[in-house]
């Protein structure tokens, strides 16, 4: 009886995470595990999905891709998960950090890509329920700001 009540918490937990989504280490995480994993340098990069992003950082982006008016847009000539155009990362180290309120945690994602580090910090907002990124910022080299970049800013 023990054993079936307790068979029977685990699931209840396991369902309720589940239905809150995924957290955002773990969204982090997967892009980043999809970067290792491209072993074969000749397929077509990896390009991490938008669906996650906030109303806000999906707003920005479909802003500069109009004004760029099919040139290479305004923070978008470059994938900002990796600092760069071209990557080969061997592995990364993702740790998730509580924000100032509940609706905001913050991601740090380090790793060595051709040779030079990167750490990026990436904000995430909860909303309906959900986690989406809202902003990513380079604080080892560049210092950009995505959110400033796709304005044409910075």
């Amino acid at each position: 009886m023990v054993r079936i009540a307790l068979c029977a918490l685990i699931l209840m937990a396991a369902t309720s995470v589940q239905a809150a989504g995924p957290t955002p280490e773990s969204i982090v995480w997967n892009v980043y595990n999809h970067f290792i994993a491209q072993t074969d340098h000749f397929a077509p990069p990896y390009e991490p999905s938008e669906s996650f992003y906030t109303p806000r950082l999906k707003a920005l982006v479909a802003g500069s891709r109009k004004q760029a008016a099919g040139e290479a847009a305004c923070g978008l000539d470059f994938m900002f998960w990796v600092d760069g155009q071209d990557y080969d990362i061997k592995s990364a180290d993702v740790t998730e950090t509580p924000g100032p309120d509940a609706a905001t945690a913050y991601v740090v994602a380090k790793f060595v890509s051709l040779r030079t580090p990167h750490e990026i910090h990436f904000t995430f907002r909860k909303l309906a329920g959900r986690w989406r990124l809202d902003d990513a910022q380079e604080v080892l080299g560049k210092g950009w700001v995505f959110s400033t970049l796709l304005q044409c800013i910075g």
